[in-house]
């Protein structure tokens, strides 16, 4: 079949199209895209050419739907039980300030002000860690002779599952730190209550994520405000750091997001792009500002992916088009070939009559033809009359 200029335009246009949405494997993408174009152009009827592309229909609506959703299926389970993670920290937090009525400090000082344990240790009994919390020594820094032995194995609510090496039994580092500063909710060796914050418990952030952190767990250290404030996997020092991503559909840009826990408890996932200002209001206590964290940076549309649908739309469509005008044409010549023989054939059949028994038009046409040349190669003698 000689292919036309339109079609070749369009093959061009799928082949750059889909190296556009799928890098690569935008190659083998637009390879199966041709060649269903090309199965499709070979129906040889309308009913054989529409389960073609109910069947392709089928096909492309699953690669869609589900294998996002296959795929990311791991990724949502390590997001899962980092959340958890952090929830299980934020309760102990308000189990601890329903105790004493405040937050504890982010770190407890010495007689000159060092800081010498975090406040990871002092909710220890909160989290189900009683024992370990015994054992810890609170009139030695955190990393003295018998502090340090019990270093290894950390309580594993410290760690986000998803970071590389947190499963490693010598991993001793923490994925989740307080934001530490006079206007936060952690205002150094000092304590915080709900009751002295301007901010709702659900508009303040007690707790973000780390990734790849150099923070001993017990360590009495976390992140500033100005560090925090900085934005999410600073190119250069130390900011909130995250390794999750947010896969929003086939249709939309995936979302690197860190996970926040709130003073109110709940554990809410924020935009790795959230705006400077936005996350400064969040960390601090006394704006009084209500947020509506849904519209702080809304996925954006795919138009690659949704251009490149648009052609592989139009190619199905022409090949539908094409495939169903063949038919009609083949239908309309061999109506115009039989003309009504095959009603006579139909008839002939209902009546128990042989094939050959059966007179069509063209059969009756050939026979007068035929007895015309007869008749003429063969005249029939003239007859005399009687007085001859």
């Amino acid at each position: 079949m000689p292919i036309s200029p339109v079609s070749l335009i369009l093959s061009v246009l799928i082949v750059a199209s889909s190296v556009a949405a799928f890098g690569l494997w935008g190659i083998a993408v637009a390879a199966c895209l041709l060649a269903i174009a090309a199965y499709l152009r070979t129906a040889e009827s309308a009913a054989q050419l529409a389960y073609r592309l109910l069947v392709i229909l089928l096909i492309v609506l699953f690669a869609i739907f589900f294998t996002p959703c296959i795929s990311a299926v791991v990724e949502a389970a390590f997001r899962a039980s980092c959340k958890n993670n952090m929830y299980q920290l934020g309760r102990a937090l308000l189990n601890y300030h329903a105790r004493y009525q405040c937050f504890p400090p982010a770190y407890l000082a010495d007689a000159n002000g060092k800081p010498m344990h975090s406040w990871r240790v002092l909710i220890l009994p909160f989290l189900e860690q009683e024992d370990l919390f015994k054992k810890y020594n609170l009139n030695e820094p955190w990393d003295g002779p018998n502090n340090r032995k019990l270093a290894a194995p950390r309580p594993f609510v410290y760690a986000c599952p998803e970071v590389r090496n947190a499963w490693a039994p010598d991993w001793t580092f923490t994925s989740y730190v307080a934001v530490v500063g006079a206007q936060t909710a952690w205002p150094g060796a000092e304590c915080a209550s709900v009751s002295n914050m301007r901010n709702k418990g659900e508009n303040t952030i007690l707790l973000v994520e780390l990734a790849n952190s150099d923070i001993h767990w017990m360590e009495p250290r976390d992140l500033s405000f100005d560090e925090a404030r900085g934005g999410t996997n600073p190119p250069a020092g130390q900011g909130i750091g995250t390794v999750h991503v947010r896969s929003n559909g086939f249709f939309y840009h995936d979302q690197p997001v860190f996970h926040a826990v709130f003073a109110d408890g709940a554990v809410r996932c924020l935009p790795a792009d959230t705006p400077p200002e936005r996350l400064e209001a969040l960390l601090t206590t006394a704006g009084g500002e209500t947020h509506d964290l849904d519209t702080i940076s809304p996925p954006q549309l795919r138009w690659d992916r949704i251009i490149a649908l648009g052609v592989f739309g139009r190619v199905v469509w022409r090949a539908a088009v094409s495939a169903e005008g063949k038919t009609r044409e083949t239908k309309r010549a061999e109506m115009h070939r039989r003309g009504r023989g095959g009603n006579e054939e139909r008839l002939g059949r209902r009546r128990g009559l042989p094939p050959t028994a059966v007179k069509t038009p063209a059969d009756r046409s050939r026979r007068a033809f035929e007895s015309l040349i007869t008749r003429q190669r063969h005249p029939a003698p003239t007859p005399r009359g009687r007085g001859g």
